[in-house]
């Protein structure tokens, strides 16, 4: 399991709740990753109140969070960039609060002296 900024419903911040749920398999092409920091973003303040675009779909309830860091802790079978342990920045449209989507889009390494 692991915690999650969950949208209930469209409003205000009373629709977001800290959840534990259950974590996403890892897939070929992906990456799960420890999160260590992560942020509320303004289009998740915006999909939270409704504004919604075409490419951006909602089902509700939406684990919120597009960007963390963290240390990948899986990779799948056809992922050869990472590999467990590498510390790292992630951006994802997934709706993954650990950001190991398929379509989670891994960011550059982070610096080795990163604490």
């Amino acid at each position: 399991m692991m915690r999650a900024a969950v949208l209930i419903g469209i409003g205000g911040v009373d629709q977001i709740e800290v959840r534990e749920v259950p974590e996403p398999t890892t897939g070929p092409g992906a990456i799960k990753v420890q999160v260590v920091a992560t942020s509320i973003n303004p289009i998740d303040w915006k999909l939270r109140e409704g504004a919604r675009r075409p490419g951006m779909p909602l089902e509700l309830p939406a684990i919120l969070g597009r960007d963390a860091s963290g240390e990948v802790v899986e990779v799948g079978s056809s992922v050869t960039r990472f590999r467990p342990g590498m510390r790292v920045s992630v951006s994802s449209w997934a709706g993954t609060a650990s950001a190991s989507s398929p379509r989670t889009r891994p960011g550059p390494k982070c610096p080795r002296d990163w604490t």
